[in-house]
């Protein structure tokens, strides 16, 4: 199937930037930020940008969670609101998106969401891979009250980690990158293409969910709901999940340096202000998430 059937392509309105969404993933795209794409969405035929020197746009995969891919398809109005919309809007790529909300690392390198993964990258040499994976593995709603303690059990803090499970899933976290670079050497058109992946920031237990709709749709919070049953008092949480994202960090970095060339990590732990620019527990505001893409795009900048 060709990027024209699979994907709706966009234009940067007034500079180069090229943005192809699958056609499904199109309705999750807040209908402020959709209003703009659609007044450049280009139709089959119709000639790509071109970057400064007259040469095709550097073409990038973008897979991952919701920071490439937040909001969900009931949020109707708001700004660009993850990575891939605000790099979009800075320009200089042709990006192809298969990111989606929640996905966690594990379920993205099985099955049919890594097969559509492979079948992509085999069929079109990218110039780079940008990657976002493995927060919701470790600190997501379906995880951290399994990865921690009850504080009835006498510990405090990050000592409250559960440590055998914790090393065991980011490990997982660990394999499933391993996997993904073997899947490149393998099976990919461009089997050099580089990884860029991200750390994630310091989000903060604060019980505040996802507000859709003004108000009317009202999504969980993903820490706080999951640590508060457990007896733990926020500072404590706080500390817990700070500590879990830097032993992520950690793990990712270590990658970097054994694999030398084909993983660059984008260091984004602290990045977002606390104070202002959490729109939940776990997402940026709109302002953030620029700061975020503005670190994206430099390593970019340097890998492509």
């Amino acid at each position: 199937m060709s990027d024209s059937e699979e994907f709706r392509v966009f234009s940067r309105p007034g500079g180069e930037g090229i943005l192809r969404v699958r056609q499904p993933d199109v309705e999750r795209i807040p209908q402020a930020e959709l209003e703009l794409l659609m007044e450049s969405q280009l139709a089959p035929g119709d000639p790509l940008p071109l970057s400064f020197d007259g040469r095709p746009l550097p073409r990038i995969l973008a897979e991952g969670d919701s920071w490439f891919a937040y909001p969900r398809s009931w949020l109707l109005l708001g700004a660009a609101s993850n990575i891939i919309l605000q790099l979009h809007r800075l320009g200089g790529y042709d990006i192809t998106s298969l990111a989606s909300n929640g996905d966690e690392i594990v379920e993205m390198m099985s099955g049919r969401a890594r097969q559509e993964l492979v079948e992509c990258f085999a069929r079109q040499s990218f110039g780079a891979l940008l990657f976002s994976g493995g927060g919701n593995d470790v600190v997501g709603e379906y995880n951290i009250d399994f990865l921690v303690n009850p504080k009835a059990s006498g510990a405090s803090g990050k000592g409250l980690i559960h440590a055998e499970r914790f090393s065991r899933r980011l490990k997982e976290v660990e394999h499933a990158y391993l996997d993904l670079l073997d899947l490149i050497a393998r099976f990919a058109k461009n089997p050099r293409m580089p990884i860029v992946a991200h750390t994630y920031d310091r989000p903060i237990p604060s019980g505040k969910g996802a507000k859709f709709v003004a108000g009317a749709v009202s999504v969980k919070a993903w820490i706080k709901p999951y640590l508060d049953p457990l007896g733990i008092p926020v500072p404590e949480q706080q500390e817990i999940v700070e500590e879990m994202l830097h032993q992520f960090e950690q793990m990712l970095l270590g990658l970097e340096q054994r694999f030398p060339g084909r993983l660059h990590v984008v260091r984004t732990q602290p990045t977002v202000d606390p104070q202002t620019e959490w729109k939940d527990e776990i997402h940026p505001t709109p302002a953030g998430f620029e700061k975020l893409a503005r670190k994206v795009k430099a390593k970019l900048d340097q890998v492509v």
